[in-house]
């Protein structure tokens, strides 16, 4: 079996085959990762070693659910920055500019509705206010 050095070593203590759950969970990393210190990567690194796959899907279940969420509220605030009439423009992929105004904003997207009376769904962060 090959041995560990150096800092990973110390970061990967060795575990038993027969640990039981404890309270070193999601819980325990969510209030590491919330305390006002900066954050304790070796610590939190030492806890993550000790979790079971159970509690490191849910773990990552926590961790996609606040991703999506810090990017509802990005999107979200760059939405407000546009109101329903505003003339905008946005560049296509194919490097045409469309401008238009906005029609609606959804839930991830603004509705653009362009000079040539084409509705296009767009993310708020490509719009520009003419």
């Amino acid at each position: 079996m090959e041995e560990r050095t150096g800092r990973l070593n110390e970061l990967s203590p060795a575990r038993s085959a027969t640990r039981s759950s404890t309270a070193s969970g999601p819980a325990t990393i969510i209030a590491l990762m919330n305390a006002s210190d900066p954050p304790n990567l070796p610590a939190l690194l030492s806890v993550l070693e000790r979790l079971t796959e159970e509690e490191l899907v849910q773990l990552n279940h926590v961790i996609v659910a606040r991703l999506r969420l810090m990017q509802q509220i990005r999107s979200h605030g760059q939405m407000m920055n546009f109101r329903i009439g505003q003339a905008v423009h946005f560049t296509t992929a194919a490097g045409q500019v469309i401008r238009g105004v906005v029609k609606s904003h959804n839930r991830k997207s603004v509705t653009v509705l362009s000079d040539a009376q084409v509705a296009w769904r767009v993310a708020p962060g490509f719009l520009q206010a003419d």
